[in-house]
């Protein structure tokens, strides 16, 4: 009998081996860290795989928590936003009703007036007061 408790194990053909392999009830041990998928893994290994995967499924629920919350946050700061462009005028043209409220901005980038109900620019009123006043002071001579 050899160590493994067999007899025949000596003289066992290797075409039985790749087909069929009893233990007898015996164990393998000192299996390497498994490479291919069809290598045999220790319990060791496999209960550590599954610590692994636990750990980081925890991680990932974690996480997701967090984005869940930043996604809502953000979800609050877009209603705001929301509310706001719907009091807001239009950027593309539009009706205007009622006033607007600048707050203490100014209008600027106007173009050049072309009728009489177009909005016109301090530097351009004072080129108009300015001629006005040379034309009249001319006059008055």
């Amino acid at each position: 009998m050899d160590k493994f408790g067999s007899h025949s194990r000596k003289h066992m053909p290797l075409r039985r081996m790749l087909q069929y392999l009893d233990m007898n009830d015996y164990r393998i041990t000192s299996l390497g860290i498994p490479r291919d998928s069809s290598d045999a893994e220790t319990k060791r290994w496999v209960t550590q795989q599954l610590k692994d995967g636990i750990k980081d499924i925890d991680e990932l629920e974690e996480a997701l928590t967090t984005t869940s919350k930043e996604i809502q946050a953000l979800q609050k700061q877009l209603n705001v936003i929301e509310k706001d462009v719907v009091k807001s005028l239009s950027m593309t043209g539009g009706k205007m009703v009622g006033g607007i409220d600048m707050q203490g901005h100014s209008i600027t980038n106007l173009p050049l007036s072309t009728t009489a109900n177009e909005p016109v620019t301090k530097g351009w009123y004072a080129k108009k007061l300015a001629r006005l006043g040379q034309k009249s002071h001319r006059q008055g001579k």
